[in-house]
C-alpha cells in the first residue's frame, strides 16, 4: 500500500462546536490487512484509509482532515474545519461516522423522514448492503449550510448500527459517486464483531 501524507486535525468537539484544534502532518495511517475480501486490502487512487481502534475502517479523500470526539465518533472533511463556519463551498465534503445502540429497521425508517434537525428536501431512499451488512441510505437536497446530504445507516448487530452521514456541495472531486465510494468503503473489523 502506498504511503501518503495527510493532514490530521485533532479536535475537541463540544456541543457541536470546536473547542480547540491542532493540526499535525503525519504519514498515512497504514491499514493492517484484515480477513475480508482481497479487493478491500487496496485503497483506490486518491483515497487513504483510517482504522478506529480495531472497531471500524473507512476510506477518505487524500488530504482530508480527521477529527475525533469520543471512542466511536470520527469527522472527515476535505477542508480545514473551522469554528463558526456556516456554509459549504463547491467541492467540499464532511462525513460523520459513529455507532449507536439502536434497531437497524427503526433507524433506517427514521432517516427517510428526519434529518436530525437539519433542513432539506427528501429525494429518495435506497436499501442495499455494505460489505455484506444491511444498509439504508437517504438522499436529501437543499440542506442547511448550502449542502446536500446522504444519511446512511449500516447494521452492526441486532442492537447496534453505524451512521455514515455525508454533507457535501458538488464540484471538483466531490460528486454523488465520491459520497457513495466513501460510504461503501466502511468496514466493521472482525475483532469488533
Amino acid at each position: 500500500m502506498k504511503s501518503r501524507a495527510l493532514n490530521i486535525a485533532l479536535l475537541l468537539v463540544g456541543a457541536g462546536l470546536f473547542a480547540s484544534s491542532t493540526v499535525i502532518q503525519a504519514e498515512a495511517l497504514a491499514a493492517t490487512p484484515v480477513a475480508v475480501a482481497p479487493v478491500w486490502n487496496t485503497v483506490a487512487d486518491g483515497y487513504s484509509r483510517y482504522m478506529l481502534s480495531e472497531r471500524y475502517a473507512i476510506d477518505f479523500l487524500d488530504g482530508s482532515y480527521l477529527s475525533f470526539n469520543g471512542n466511536d465518533y470520527l469527522m472527515i472533511t476535505n477542508y480545514f474545519p473551522e469554528t463558526g463556519r456556516c456554509c459549504f463551498e463547491p467541492g467540499e465534503i464532511k462525513t460523520d461516522v459513529y455507532t449507536l445502540e439502536a434497531s437497524f429497521e427503526e433507524v433506517a425508517a427514521a432517516i427517510s423522514t428526519d434529518t436530525g434537525g437539519l433542513a432539506g428536501t427528501f429525494v429518495r431512499q435506497e436499501r442495499f448492503f455494505i460489505n455484506g451488512r444491511p444498509a439504508a441510505r437517504s438522499w436529501w437536497t437543499d440542506g442547511d449550510n448550502d449542502a446536500d446530504s446522504a444519511l446512511t445507516v449500516v447494521q452492526i448487530s441486532e442492537t447496534e448500527v453505524a451512521h455514515i452521514n455525508s454533507f457535501y456541495s458538488l464540484g471538483g472531486e466531490v460528486s454523488a459517486e465520491t459520497v457513495e465510494a466513501i460510504q461503501a468503503s466502511f468496514r466493521i473489523l472482525d475483532s469488533a464483531h
